[in-house]
């Protein structure tokens, strides 16, 4: 009987298979015709899926109990010796394998027609807050929906368009209704452990088991309700249908919690303050004690991670939540005390604020950054500095730049503060044009004067030193391009003498990597281009002004960038971190090679390395881990 009852359904629904069937061969002329047009073959394609497969849906949920309304058939067809779940699966069955026929038809054309699979598999809806949404997946899914709703609506009238347009309208408030749930859910940080996209595979699920729902109520009241009463039936499907969405946006409300979530992941890299080390995750922030070796999770993150500042007792981080907006928190190096300054729903919270400059002040008391104008031009101006009091007293204070520090986004490729020396109370800030001079500014946060220490039409390179009271100024000089290493005095703005070292004329920014200053400030390494693309270390004596070349035969620098200098040991000797040679060397102070230490086997694509006394922490990603090495000992500890 059930094979029966599916034959029928398949004969009732041939006509609206063969106006699916028309509108793909409609689909695929077209596209062939626009052959050598990729924009709007892209727009044709995007425009079929979206529409067409959720319509049909629409419409074959639509007509699952026309024939009986057309033609008076109730109640032969419930009185005849079949269970009534028989039938309303029977209607299901080949409704649902007539949606999926038009499927797999759709990926065969993806196979046959030249450039069809290219174009789908291409097609991706903009994306939202870093994050690329393939569209065939979510099609899917809304058609099935769609599909749902409609066979649910069917018991209900049997004017087709009017289901079609009503099914389609409920669809799609639910399906808005979900989509709001599920952002806010991700930004009070409810879905931190749900997957890759938490929002939408919250989404998703919510969705799935919303159809679920509407299926369910449709099956019940086609059992139980006597279908001479319209009323009664219409009551029927509204409460049922109620009960189970409720039912089934609890079961997608709990799927966070009991799912394991994707990997935890490393997102920053070390900063060591005194005895400990920090470093942030996916998931949260981590304090491992280096004297102690213990490991300790003192915060969870409920958005994307940005950066972090550490200065002062207080931890200053940055990330962003599901819809763009980017949160700034303050906390206490245990964690404690934690507050939002900046983010949805902070009143007086500046619009566009530059988180590239995170700053706190020597006290940890005061954060400022660069805040961006967009009220003029197509991209916005820096034009003005936020000061923020870390306690949450006070609201955010507005400093205003001169016009020769303002810079239109699209002039500057580089904009960031470099530092907060204790004294003067002022911030210093490195601005670089693209076509412009690169320039280093101090900002006077108590009078806000602003005074230019450094200015050069050359391309140049700023790192300030461990105390800020100090920083290194690179830069090109001319042919053949010999850089020349300066050192400026934050405070009194006087310049060193200068040194100079042949560099290759290639199209390099200048020719520096892995600047690393000695935790006295009295010493600074970096890798430095001495052919396209090999690298060797230098050490600098800003005391003297001299540069010390590493002898012997220079190493092809990593693609990755991973490659790193590190002082160690009371700064008495420097470590080359090489990734790609799977091994660290240490040398000493004039960069003599001492000795070779190998990765372990389990250590693999590592992206960070520190050095904390006689010991190296080392952060590597797939896997994630983290690990310390006894640069006397030679032994390996995995600690996270």
């Amino acid at each position: 009987m059930f094979t029966t009852l599916l034959i029928k359904e398949w004969k009732d629904k041939a006509v609206i298979a063969l106006f699916g069937l028309v509108m793909m061969t409609a689909f695929t002329a077209a596209f062939v015709a626009l052959d050598g047009q990729d924009d709007l073959r892209e727009l044709l394609a995007a425009g079929f899926l979206s529409v067409f497969f959720p319509a049909i849906g629409a419409i074959l949920g639509a007509g699952a109990f026309e024939s009986e309304f057309r033609d008076g058939a109730w109640a032969y067809l419930l009185s005849r010796p079949v269970r009534k779940e028989t039938v309303w699966l029977a209607k299901l069955a080949a409704l649902l394998s007539v949606l999926a026929g038009y499927g797999l038809i759709f990926l065969g054309l993806t196979a046959a027609v030249p450039g069809l699979g290219v174009t789908i598999a291409g097609y991706k809806l903009p994306g939202i807050h870093g994050l690329i949404l393939n569209m065939p997946p979510l099609v899917l899914f809304t058609s099935v929906f769609f599909f749902s709703v409609a066979f649910a609506l069917s018991l209900l009238s049997e004017k087709l368009l009017s289901l079609v347009l009503g099914s389609i309208f409920l669809g799609s408030l639910v399906q808005a209704a979900l989509t709001q749930i599920a952002f806010r859910a991700e930004g009070r940080g409810l879905l931190s452990k749900a997957g890759l996209y938490p929002w939408l595979d919250a989404y998703k699920l919510a969705l799935v088991l919303s159809g679920l729902a509407f299926l369910a109520a449709s099956l019940l009241t086609f059992r139980r309700v006597d279908f001479s009463q319209p009323k009664r039936k219409a009551a029927s499907l509204a409460k049922h249908s109620a009960l189970f969405l409720i039912a089934a946006w609890f079961l997608a409300a709990l799927w966070p919690t009991l799912s394991p979530g994707r990997p935890e992941e490393l997102a920053s890299r070390f900063t060591i303050v005194e005895d400990n080390a920090y470093f942030a995750t996916t998931r949260g922030f981590y304090r491992y004690d280096l004297g102690r070796g213990s490991l300790k999770k003192i915060a969870r993150w409920h958005m994307e991670f940005g950066g972090a500042v550490i200065r002062g007792g207080k931890v200053l981080v940055s990330g962003w939540t599901h819809d763009g907006w980017e949160r700034l928190m303050v906390m206490n190096l245990d964690g404690t005390e934690k507050r939002t300054l900046l983010g949805p729903g902070i009143e007086g919270s500046p619009v566009n604020w530059n988180s590239w400059g995170l700053s706190l002040s020597p006290d940890g008391r005061r954060t400022a950054f660069v805040v961006l104008d967009q009220s003029r031009g197509d991209r916005g101006r820096w034009d003005s500095l936020w000061l923020l009091p870390t306690d949450g007293s006070g609201k955010g204070g507005l400093l205003r730049f001169d016009q020769d520090l303002q810079a239109d986004v699209k002039a500057a490729s580089w904009f960031r503060v470099v530092a907060w020396p204790s004294q003067p109370d002022s911030l210093i800030l490195f601005l670089a044009q693209r076509e412009g001079p690169r320039s280093l500014w101090r900002f006077d946060l108590a009078t806000g004067a602003q005074h230019r220490l450094y200015s050069s039409a050359r391309r140049t390179f700023v790192s300030a030193s461990p105390a800020e009271s100090l920083a290194l100024i690179a830069s090109r000089v001319g042919d053949p391009r010999p850089i020349e290493i300066s050192f400026i005095d934050l405070e009194s703005g006087q310049m060193t003498d200068s040194a100079r070292v042949a560099a290759p004329a290639v199209p390099n920014y200048i020719s520096f990597g892995s600047v690393s200053w000695s935790s006295s400030g009295q010493d600074v390494s970096f890798l430095f281009q001495v052919r396209k693309g090999f690298y060797a270390p230098a050490h600098c004596y800003p005391s003297e002004g001299r540069i010390v070349l590493k002898e012997g035969e220079p190493f092809e620098y990593s693609s990755m960038g991973h490659d790193s200098l590190a002082w160690a040991d009371g700064d008495s000797r420097l470590v080359l971190v090489r990734p790609k040679e799977r091994s660290l060397k240490v040398l000493d102070r004039d960069l003599a090679e001492v000795e070779m230490i190998r990765f372990p086997d389990s250590l693999r694509n590592v992206f960070g390395g520190q050095a904390f006394g006689k010991s190296m922490l080392f952060q590597a990603a797939h896997p994630e881990s983290v690990w310390r090495l006894d640069l006397d000992t030679k032994k390996w500890k995995r600690i996270w």
